[in-house]
């Protein structure tokens, strides 16, 4: 079974949360010292997980994306029939 922390903010005499609830799963490498944890032991594993998320989130972003012309080409084709592009037609000289 895994254990979930739900952290809630409020303010004193507001009925509506300040922000949403957050939840995330209990750290299991924290379990193996036993039943008991400190606080900031909890903290720093929550913290080192969010920055590690942040961290991919930001390479994902950064990640160049390449279309091959097999892509590019049917995006095209839909472009040119909505937006009313027209592909010139050359003609051979006589």
């Amino acid at each position: 079974m895994s254990a979930t922390i739900t952290i809630s903010a409020r303010a004193a005499g507001r009925s509506k949360p300040l922000l949403a609830d957050w939840s995330i799963p209990f750290p299991p490498d924290l379990r193996a010292d036993g039943d008991r944890i400190t606080l900031r032991d909890l903290i720093t594993s929550i913290v080192r997980s969010e920055v590690e998320a942040s961290r991919t989130r930001q390479a994902e972003r950064r990640l160049d994306r390449v279309l091959t012309r097999a892509q590019i080409e049917p995006e095209e084709r839909a472009a040119s029939t909505t937006r009313g592009w027209l592909t010139p037609q050359l003609e051979a000289p006589r």
